[in-house]
Order: structure tokens, then sequence, then C-alpha cells
């Protein structure tokens, strides 16, 4: 019987549900933090059987062990001898929204049956698959069209395509691309965001339709480049956070993120980005905000850097 996994997720709603599947069949679990507790509390329940079966459940979150640059040598160490023992009626589930597979604790668990699950959707049929079933549960039924509609202008979020698919589904337990259209209103905000993430992701011939809309709806230059400087900025922060080994709950708290799921979706964005690719970027949109400042044809100038990006 499988009874140990690492779990990579930046959704609350999949991991949740991936957790309750695992779980079902056990009356007794327990919950770790690896921001909260150390590991030797994870490892001294990994020991004992539960206090009213012998069977439980452990779940152990933020493990920062499976990403950046940090090898815990010593914590991984105690942590596969305690596996390589660990009882049969006894499941252990490590959660973190980065893992890399190509790390030695992450390839030693693996290899001492560990099983790797990825829940992070990270292609657009990943999604459609993940969601698409997540819905079929509920009766509703949602085609690809317009599930990819909704998560693009949800920012590639997935618990925020849920919230958007479950409002949809009070008008019809059927959702088409025409109810999303008819359903779903763009702001000013909005098409701000969606041109942010447009270029962030690289889809310059979205980004600039959202940026022929902006001007339209007469938004300054020098705030959208005010806008790209904050988004550069934060990305670059985050991942060199994440590269420093600092969990998403650290690093919210460093930067003064209301909520650690903004951490999640930075990284995201940060992941076809270098740290030194980041840099340029940002000096970049410094020496253009001066230029706009400067008296240069601040629309032109504007479409020149996003050119060259």
């Amino acid at each position: 019987m499988e009874n140990k996994y690492i779990i990579k997720s930046n959704s609350f709603t999949f991991l949740n549900d991936k957790i309750k599947e695992l779980s079902k069949d056990y009356k007794e679990i327990e919950n770790f933090s690896l921001v909260e507790d150390s590991i030797d509390d994870v490892i001294e329940s990994m020991q004992h059987f539960g206090f009213f079966s012998e069977s439980k459940c452990i779940i152990v979150k933020n493990v920062k062990y499976f990403a950046g640059n940090f090898s815990y040598e010593e914590e991984c160490n105690k942590l596969k001898n305690v596996l390589s023992n660990l009882d049969d009626k006894t499941m252990v589930i490590f959660i973190n929204d980065e893992v890399l597979k190509s790390k030695k604790i992450v390839k030693d668990l693996i290899s001492l049956g560990v099983k790797f699950i990825d829940l992070t959707g990270n292609n657009e049929d990943d999604v459609v698959t993940y969601i698409t079933d997540y819905f079929k549960k509920e009766n509703i039924s949602i085609n690809r069209e317009a599930l990819l509609e909704i998560y693009k202008n949800s920012l590639n979020n997935i618990d925020i395509t849920i919230n958007e698919i479950e409002r949809l589904s009070n008008l019809s337990n059927n959702i088409t691309h025409d109810l999303v259209a008819s359903n779903t209103k763009k702001n000013d905000e909005d098409v701000t965001f969606a041109f942010s993430n447009a270029i962030i992701a690289k889809d310059f011939n979205l980004g600039f339709k959202y940026l022929d809309t902006l001007l339209k709806n007469g938004s300054e230059p020098i705030n959208i480049v005010a806008l790209l400087a904050s988004s550069f900025t934060n990305i670059y922060m985050v991942k060199s956070a994440s590269v420093d080994g600092l969990s998403d709950e650290e690093i919210a708290k460093l930067f003064g993120y209301s909520n650690p799921k903004r951490v999640g979706v930075l990284k995201r964005n940060g992941k076809i980005y270098t740290l030194d690719q980041l840099k340029d970027i940002i000096v970049s949109l410094s020496n253009l905000d001066l230029k706009l400042k400067s008296g240069y044809d601040q629309i032109y100038a504007l479409k020149e850097f996003l050119l060259d990006l």
C-alpha cells in the first residue's frame, strides 16, 4: 500500500481534494507546517502510533527542503532515516508549492518509495482536465473554450477560476463561451491586470491588444510603466527569496503580502525569467521612466520597450 507522498500544488482547492482522497480511511490526522514546527516534531509523530487507533495520517506543509539552493543536509538525513523505517499503518504527505525533482532529497525520497504528485496544472490541458473533472462531481459542465477564457481572465489562477465558474453555475449548469461573454464584465482594472499578465508571460500579441485598449481608455503611458515596474520588481523579490529557501508564508510576511497565495502567483510568473533577466528589465523600465519624463514620444517609447522585451 502506498503511504508516502510528496505533493506539489499551487491550488488550495485541488490540494484539499487530494488530501481528502488520500486520507479518507484514516481517523486520526496530524497537521504540521515547517514554518511553525520543526522536522524533529514531525519525526517524533512518525515514530509513534496514533492515540485512538494504530493508523494515522501525517500532513506536513511548507517543506522548503524540496526547493531552493540550500541543501538542509542534517534535516534531510533525519527525514530519509525515518522514512526508511516508516510503519505501513502510518501515511505521511509532504506538501510544497515548489518541488524540484532534480534536488537530491527529492530523488532520494522517490527512491525510497515516496510517490510524487504534481497538482500545479502547468499547461492548459492539465487545467482543463482538473477543472472539468472537479465540476463533473457537481453536475456542472463547461466547454474547453469557456473554461480557458475564464482561466485567462483569472490571471491563470485555478482557485479564482473555480470561484468564477461556481458563480456562473448559478445561472446555468451548462457553461458555454456565450454565457461567459455575456456575464463577465471587464473594467479598466481587469484590462490593466490582463495587460500586465500578458506582458510578463511574453504573450505580446495579446499584450498589445490590451495596451491599445488602455490607451484608448485614457491610461497614461507613465502609469503603465509604473505598473510594469511594480510587477517585475515583485516577481524579482519573490524569486530571489524563494531561491534563498524561504517558504511562501515567510516571503509573504517579509514583503507584507496579506495572502501567501500572491507569492505562488508571482513565483509562477517568474519561472520563465532568471534573476539577472529580471534585474535588466527593472533597470530598463527605470530608464524608460526617465525617457517619458524627458519629453520623448511616450507611446512610441513604451511600444519600443515592449518590442525589445
